[in-house]
């Protein structure tokens, strides 16, 4: 995970889109199973808006993250969040703004907010 991104200067990070890695994610995605049917207490699913980040990438690696996304990700995720809810009872589920790798720390404010809400109610 380390090898797929890179310092920039002004102290955020840009992803490096490796093929083999997105492979091996994809791998691990595929074949693990989270027993969300054991889970008893009330759960707040946090889901980021893409995977992957395009801008500032040549036009040629944004079609193809665009094109990946539409046919693997949107779908992949659609299908994680209708079985997390299905299986987890009374689980509260948010989308947010960013990449799955970053935006914890894009959206920390609204990251904070949310957990603080979930856990005050």
């Amino acid at each position: 995970m380390r090898g797929s991104v890179l310092d920039n200067p002004d102290g955020s990070i840009r992803i490096v889109a490796d093929d083999s890695v997105f492979a091996q994610v994809q791998r691990a995605m595929r074949r693990e199973r989270r027993h969300y049917e054991r889970i008893r207490v009330p759960a707040l699913a946090i889901y980021a808006q893409d995977w992957l980040a395009s801008a500032g990438y040549p036009d040629s690696t944004q079609e193809k993250v665009r094109r990946w996304a539409e046919g693997y990700y949107r779908p992949f995720k659609a299908a994680q969040v209708a079985r997390v809810r299905s299986e987890l009872k009374g689980v509260e589920v948010i989308e947010m703004p960013g990449t799955h790798m970053d935006f914890i720390w894009t959206s920390h404010h609204r990251v904070v907010a949310e957990l603080r809400r979930f856990l005050v109610n």
